[in-house]
C-alpha cells in the first residue's frame, strides 16, 4: 500500500512539474504572440510602448523556464524566441547570443535552421551585411524548408535593398513570395512595389501595391497598400484618380490619424496639374489643422518650394522655410528647409550690397528674420521695381540699369559689336532647352487676387544675417557670388550672364573675373548656344592664358595643356621628393626645396618645402644648428601653418637642451646644443644657405669619445633630464615592430628615434612626445606604434600614478626593407 502511495505522489509530481514548465512556456509563448501580431501591423519600423512590454515579458517568462526547468523539452524553442524577442527590441548582443547557445548546444533540434536564420537578421540589425548574406546564402544551400526558404530570400532582398540594388532585390523578393509563406506574402508585394517605385518603374510599382492591398484582409494592411497604389497612379500621371482615391480614404472615419498624409498627397496631385492656388491652400490647411503632427513641418517646406520656384515670392518662401523647424525639430525637411533659406537671404543681401555699391546708395539695408524663427522679407515696393522691371524676363536684376546710369558713356551694357555678340535682347535666347526657361514662366501661374486676399501674419523684422557677410567695396566679388547664387542655386542662367558680364565689364583686371568668364562660357553651353560658348572659351584663352580656367578650357576644346604657375611649382615638389627619397641624394634635394621657398614664399607648398629644409640639415647633414636655423625661420615665415607648429618644438627642444647645459654646467661632450649659431640673432629673411656653407657648419660640431657627431644622437628634453625606459618585450620586438611598420606604410626610417612617454602603473603610454625622428612625416605613425607598447616601470617609480621616461632606440633599415 505504501508503495503505491509512493508512485501515485512521485506520478502527481511529475504531472505537476510538467504543468508548471508547460503553463511557464505558454505564457512566454502568449505575450510574444501578442507583441509579434501588433509588429506585423505597425508600418511605421519602430515598436510601440505596448509591442516592447509584451516582447520583454516573453523574455522574462522563457528565461524562468530555461532557469527553472533547464531539462524541460521546451528550452530550445525558449532560446530562439529569446533570440527573436531581443532582436524586435534591438538587442542584438543579447539575440545573438541566445542564438548561438541554441546552436552550439542543441544541435539536432528542429529550430537549427529557423536559428540560423535569425542569426542572419541579427547580422542585418548590426549592418554585417556581407556576413549575413553568406549566412543567407549558405542556409538556402542547405536547403531548408518552403518557410525558411522564403524567408531567407526575404531578407536577402532586404541587404539588396541597403546596397540600394533594387533589381536583385526585386527578384528575391519574388522568390520569396513563390514560397507562399503566409506571414511574408503580403510584405513581400509591398516591397517589391516599393523598388519598382525606387526604379521609376511607376506603372509595375502600382501593379504590386494592387496585388497587396488584394492579398490581405486587414484592414490597415489594405488601407496602406491603397495608399501606396494612389501614390503610384499620381506619379504615373494618373492624377485625377489619384485625388479620388485620396478622398475616399480621408472620408473613412478609420483613417483620421492618416488624414494628413493624405492631405499632402492630394496638394502634390494638385501641382502635378499645375494648380498651385489650390496647392498652396491644401499645405495652408495642413499647418492649420494639424499643427502637432510632423507632416506640418513638411507642409510648410512645400509652401517654400511653391513661393519661391512658382509663386516668385522670396519673402514668403523664407517665412514658410523658418516655420519647418518650428514645428519640428526632427523633421527630415530641416536642413534642406535652412539651405533654402540661406540661399534666398544671401541672394537678397548681395542684391541690396550690390545696388548700394553701384548706385553710391546710403543707410540701412532691408531686414528679416524675427526670434521665433518665422522669416520673412521686408516688403519693398522700391526693391520690388528694381529687380523686376524686364517684363520678358521675370527675374531681371536691376544692377544692369544700374550700371548704365553710373556709367554714362555706353548706352548698353554689352557692346553688340563685341565677340559675343551680346545685344540683351530676347532673340538671343531663342532655342533653348525648356528645362532652362524658369525665367520666362515663373509668373504664368502668378494670380494678384489670390496673393492680396490672403491673411498672412506679418512677423516682427529684424536684420539679416546674411548681410554681414558681404562689403560694398569688394563690388567685383559680390557680383561673382551673386552670378554664382542664380546658377548653381536658382537655375536662372540670365540673371547669372547678366551678373558675369558686368563684372568682365567694367573689372577687367580682378582676380574674379577669369572665373567669372569661365561661367558665362559655362551658360551659354547650358543654353545650347555653341557658337557663343567656343568663342566665349577662345577669348578666355587670349585673355587670361596662365589660369587654372584657361587649362580646363583646353581641355574642353581638345588643345595643347600649359603649366599654371602653381603646376610648375607641384612639379618642382615632386622632384625634390623624387631626388631625396628614391634617388637618396639630400643635397641636390636641398638646393630644389629651398627654390621652392625663396622663388615661390607665397605658395602652399613653401613651408612645407622649408620644413624638410630642416628635416634635411637634421637627419642626412647631421646638423643639429643648421636645423635649428631654418627651423625657426620657418616658423617665423609661417606661423600659422602646421609645418611651424611641428618646428617649434623642435627648436624649443634645443633651446631647452642649451639651458640645461648652461645650468649644470656639463662638459662639452655631454652637451648636444649647437655651439656659436644658436647664440646669434636669426634671420628670416632668407633661407639661403648653400651647400659649402652647410658642411662649414657641420666640421664644427662638437665629437664625442668616438669621434661621432652628437647631433646623430640628440637627448634634449622636453621635461629635462628623464630617467630611460624600456618596452616589456624588449627593444628589438619595438624596433622590429616599426620597421616592420615603415615598410608596409612605405615610410623611410633610418636613424635615431627620441621620444618621451608618459607611463602609467600598469606601464600603458598615456602620452608620447617626438623629440627628434628621422622621418618628420612617420611621427604620427611612430606615435601609434609607441603607443599599443607596454613598458618595464622601476619599482622605485610606482609611487606615482604616471611618470615621464626617455625612450631611444636606432632604426637601420636595409634598401630591401624600404622599397
Amino acid at each position: 500500500m505504501k508503495k503505491i502511495i509512493f508512485f501515485t505522489a512521485l506520478l502527481l509530481l511529475t504531472v505537476l512539474s510538467q504543468c508548471a514548465y508547460y503553463n511557464t512556456f505558454f505564457y512566454a509563448k502568449h505575450y510574444y504572440k501578442k507583441a509579434n501580431r501588433e509588429t506585423r501591423k505597425n508600418l511605421t519600423g519602430k515598436l510601440s510602448n505596448t509591442e516592447k512590454t509584451n516582447y520583454q515579458k516573453a523574455i522574462e517568462k522563457a528565461n524562468r523556464l530555461i532557469v527553472l526547468y533547464p531539462n524541460s523539452k521546451y528550452v530550445d524553442d525558449a532560446l530562439l524566441m529569446l533570440g527573436k524577442s531581443h532582436y524586435y527590441r534591438s538587442e542584438y548582443p543579447e539575440a545573438r547570443r541566445r542564438l548561438n547557445y541554441l546552436l552550439t548546444r542543441f544541435p539536432n533540434s528542429e529550430y537549427i535552421p529557423e536559428g540560423r536564420l535569425w542569426l542572419a537578421k541579427v547580422d542585418i540589425g548590426q549592418e554585417r551585411f556581407e556576413s549575413a548574406k553568406k549566412a543567407l546564402a549558405d542556409l538556402l544551400a542547405s536547403k531548408p524548408d518552403r518557410k525558411i526558404q522564403g524567408q531567407a530570400n526575404f531578407f536577402l532582398a532586404k541587404i539588396y535593398e541597403q546596397e540600394e540594388d533594387f533589381e536583385k532585390a526585386i527578384v528575391s523578393y519574388k522568390d520569396a513570395y513563390a514560397a507562399d509563406v503566409d506571414e511574408i506574402k503580403t510584405d513581400a508585394l509591398f516591397a517589391i512595389g516599393a523598388d519598382y517605385d525606387s526604379l521609376g518603374a511607376y506603372d509595375l510599382a502600382s501593379e504590386y501595391f494592387l496585388k497587396a492591398m488584394k492579398s490581405s484582409s486587414d484592414f490597415d494592411i489594405r488601407t496602406e497598400a491603397q495608399y501606396r497604389y494612389a501614390v503610384s497612379l499620381r506619379k504615373m500621371g494618373g492624377v485625377d484618380e489619384a485625388i479620388r482615391i485620396f478622398e475616399t480614404l480621408q472620408a473613412d472615419e478609420r483613417n483620421n490619424r492618416r488624414i494628413p498624409n493624405y492631405r499632402l498627397q492630394i496638394a502634390e496631385a494638385l501641382i502635378s496639374k499645375n494648380d498651385i492656388d489650390g496647392a498652396i491652400i491644401t499645405f495652408q490647411d495642413i499647418t492649420e489643422d494639424f499643427k502637432k503632427e510632423k507632416q506640418s513641418a513638411e507642409a510648410f517646406y512645400s509652401l517654400g518650394k511653391l513661393y519661391e520656384k512658382h509663386k516668385n515670392d522670396y519673402e514668403k518662401a523664407v517665412e514658410n522655410y523658418a516655420k519647418v523647424k518650428s514645428r519640428d525639430r526632427q523633421s527630415a525637411f530641416v536642413d534642406s528647409a535652412e539651405t533654402r533659406m540661406r540661399d534666398i537671404q544671401r541672394m537678397m543681401a548681395l542684391q541690396q550690397v550690390i545696388r548700394m555699391a553701384i548706385t553710391g546708395e546710403e543707410g540701412e539695408i532691408v531686414e528679416v528674420v524675427n526670434e521665433t524663427e518665422t522669416l520673412a522679407l521686408q516688403d519693398s515696393s522700391e526693391m520690388t521695381q528694381a529687380y523686376q522691371q524686364d517684363n520678358d524676363l521675370t527675374w531681371q536684376d536691376s544692377t544692369q540699369q544700374a550700371f548704365e546710369q553710373q556709367f554714362q558713356d555706353n548706352n548698353e551694357m554689352i557692346d553688340p559689336n563685341n565677340s559675343w555678340g551680346e545685344n540683351n535682347n530676347q532673340d538671343d535666347y531663342e532655342g533653348r532647352n525648356n528645362a532652362y526657361d524658369l525665367d520666362d514662366t515663373m509668373n504664368q501661374n502668378r494670380d494678384e487676387n489670390f496673393e492680396n486676399n490672403q491673411n498672412f501674419e506679418r512677423p516682427e523684422i529684424v536684420e539679416n544675417p546674411e548681410l554681414k557677410a558681404f562689403k560694398k567695396e569688394e563690388l567685383d566679388k559680390n557680383l561673382l557670388l551673386l552670378g554664382e547664387l542664380y546658377l548653381l542655386r536658382f537655375s536662372l542662367l540670365d540673371s547669372a550672364a547678366n551678373q558675369y558680364k558686368l563684372l568682365i565689364k567694367e573689372f577687367p583686371e580682378s582676380r574674379y573675373t577669369p572665373q567669372a568668364h569661365y561661367n558665362l562660357c559655362h551658360v551659354y553651353r547650358e543654353l545650347n548656344q555653341r557658337e557663343k560658348s567656343d568663342s566665349c572659351y577662345r577669348e578666355l584663352i587670349e585673355k587670361y592664358p596662365a589660369s587654372p580656367y584657361a587649362n580646363d578650357v583646353r581641355e574642353i576644346m581638345n588643345l595643347p595643356m600649359r603649366l599654371t604657375q602653381e603646376d610648375s611649382i607641384q612639379q618642382l615638389y615632386q622632384q625634390a621628393e623624387q631626388t631625396l627619397f628614391d634617388q637618396s641624394d639630400p643635397q641636390f634635394a636641398f638646393q630644389k626645396y629651398k627654390e621652392i621657398v625663396e622663388k615661390y614664399p607665397e605658395s602652399p607648398l613653401a613651408p612645407k618645402a622649408a620644413y624638410v629644409l630642416g628635416w634635411i640639415a637634421e637627419t642626412h647633414f647631421d646638423s643639429l644648428d643648421l636645423a635649428y636655423v631654418l627651423y625657426d625661420s620657418l616658423a617665423a615665415r609661417y606661423p600659422e601653418s602646421k609645418q611651424a607648429r611641428n618646428a617649434l618644438k623642435k627648436v624649443r627642444a634645443v633651446k631647452a637642451a642649451h639651458a640645461e647645459k648652461n645650468k649644470k654646467e656639463v662638459t662639452a661632450s655631454d652637451s648636444l646644443t649647437p655651439p656659436e649659431l644658436i647664440k646669434k640673432p636669426v634671420m628670416h629673411d632668407s633661407l639661403g644657405l648653400d651647400i659649402d656653407t652647410l658642411r662649414n657648419v657641420t666640421e664644427t660640431l662638437p665629437k664625442d669619445s668616438a669621434g661621432k657627431d652628437l647631433s646623430l644622437k640628440t637627448v634634449s628634453s622636453v621635461h629635462g633630464t628623464l630617467p630611460e625606459i624600456e618596452p616589456e618585450d624588449g627593444m628589438q620586438t619595438l624596433q622590429r615592430c616599426v620597421t616592420q611598420m615603415a615598410s608596409a606604410n612605405r615610410f623611410a626610417i633610418n636613424g635615431l628615434i627620441q621620444c618621451e612617454v608618459l607611463v602609467d602603473t600598469t606601464g600603458c603610454v598615456i602620452d608620447i612626445k617626438v623629440i627628434q625622428s628621422p622621418n618628420p612625416a612617420a611621427e604620427e605613425f611612430l606615435k601609434q606604434v609607441i603607443k599599443q607598447t607596454v613598458f618595464k616601470r622601476k619599482e622605485e617609480d610606482q609611487r606615482s600614478a604616471q611618470s615621464w621616461y626617455s625612450l631611444i632606440f636606432p632604426i637601420e633599415m636595409g634598401e630591401s626593407t624600404r622599397r
